[in-house]
This record gives C-alpha cells, structure tokens and sequence, in this order.
C-alpha cells in the first residue's frame, strides 16, 4: 500500500496528469454549466455585500490595468468602439450630460440600427477597420450647433441625433466642412 500511495503521489506531481486533469475538470465545467450559473447567482444573491465590496476593492486596487483593459477592448470591438463613439458625441453635444437611461433608449434606436444605417452609407473605401482607426466620423447633416440641445428632453434632442441626420464622413472631410 505504500509504494502505491508513493506511486500514486509520483504520477500527480507529472505534467500528463495535470494536462489530463485540467482537460477532464474543463469537461466537466462545461456538462455542469448550468448548475454552476445558478450556483454563483444564489451567492451573489446571498452575499450581495461581500462579493459588491470585492469587487470595489479589485476595481480600486486595479484601477490602470481595468482602463488599459477597457481601452484595448473599445479598440478592437466595433460594437463598444461605436458605443463608445456614440457616448462622447453625446457627452460634447449636452451641456448638463446627466441621464439615468440608456443611450439606446435615449436615441431611439439600438447600436445594430445605427451600424446598418451607417453601413449602407459606406462609401469609396469605407470600412470598419477605417472607422476603428479613426478616419470615418459620424457626421450630424444638420449640426448639433443648430439644435443646441439642452437636455435629453429637449425636443431637438431627438431630431439632433435622428438616423436621417447621421452619415458617416470622412474625417478629413469632416474637419474641414
């Protein structure tokens, strides 16, 4: 029994038993998915305190790694950096940018809308990959500076930022308009 135990304790301390326990243990993650999901809301449900306080203190204590984070996902998503894009405008065209809904609520329209909207207006060269790069804007026909919206409320807030009103632009061409 011992040069059993011995041989056993040999065989676990080796890279093919842990490759083979790691891909047996991802194995059954996936066939218990389920279970899990319900699991982790019942504890966070449970210990709505402790897992809120954890996570303000990761936030905190990994504060430059989250935003680096952040940023290099708004760089390579097309949805976030539209969103992203999408919000600044927002932030630029409001004096008093205090809202407690969603920017999709608040436009009238969802992100996807947008994004076929402005798709079918790609023209000469347009992409993604230009606008991910900077060198498309989303351009307002009539200028925010016409509206001068003051809040979401503001009736000229939706016309501002209606579809009919957004194209996309070259952003020289932007600049320079």
């Amino acid at each position: 029994p011992e040069k059993i135990a011995e041989s056993r304790k040999r065989y676990a301390s080796t890279e093919e038993y842990k490759t083979k326990r790691r891909e047996r243990s991802a194995r059954e993650r996936v066939l218990k998915r389920d279970e899990i999901v319900v699991y982790m809301r019942e504890y966070r449900d449970r210990n709505r305190d402790k897992v809120t306080n954890y996570y303000r203190e990761y936030r905190e204590a990994n504060r430059d790694s989250i935003r680096i984070s952040k940023r290099n996902y708004v760089k390579t998503n097309v949805w976030a950096h539209l969103r992203h894009r999408v919000g600044t405008l927002l932030r630029r065209s409001l004096s008093n940018y205090t809202i407690s809904n969603t920017k999709q609520e608040l436009l009238g329209y969802s992100y996807k809308e947008l994004a076929v909207h402005l798709e079918r207006q790609f023209n000469n060269g347009m992409s993604w990959d230009e606008f991910m790069k900077g060198n498309i804007h989303i351009d307002h026909i009539i200028p925010v500076s016409h509206f001068k919206p003051t809040s979401t409320d503001d009736p000229n807030f939706k016309h501002c930022w209606a579809l009919c009103n957004l194209r996309p632009l070259w952003a020289k061409d932007n600049l320079t308009k």
